[in-house]
């Protein structure tokens, strides 16, 4: 499975496609590059309609494996790689987004069923969640 970005995608379109794939994660963007477990900061995340390619203009297309085997880290870094943009990836945890700082080696399936889990224990019959902040 693959991301398919160009320099006009937006930050928003890569998210949106990634939520596709796997409804219980989600892709936050920030500024900054994030070391170890240190977890992203609010005030250094990117705007859905930022286009990374104003970050990396060598770019015209590309395309980022979002396989299910692969790591939530291994993502974070080729997405940082390609894209020049530092992310993160969020899990669903019940009724909040966690960012999956300790599970980083987690596969993305294993991630999404951890989020799937965990919303059907406290509301079972659950929906995957909408696109929330």
């Amino acid at each position: 499975m693959k991301l398919y970005v160009n320099q006009s995608s937006t930050l928003g379109e890569i998210q949106k496609d990634f939520r596709d794939m796997y409804p219980y994660l989600k892709l936050e963007f920030y500024k900054r590059i994030q070391t170890g477990n240190q977890g992203a900061s609010s005030k250094d995340k990117l705007q859905a309609n930022y286009l990374p390619g104003k970050i990396n203009t060598g770019r015209v297309y590309t395309a980022i494996d979002i396989s299910p085997q692969r790591s939530a880290g291994e993502l974070e870094n080729e997405i940082l790689d390609i894209l020049g943009v530092s992310a993160q990836v969020f899990r669903r945890s019940g009724n909040i987004w966690i960012q999956t700082t300790d599970t980083d080696k987690w596969s993305l399936r294993l991630q999404n069923e951890e989020g799937r889990a965990s919303c059907i224990s406290i509301s079972p019959g659950h929906q995957p969640p909408e696109q929330e902040d």
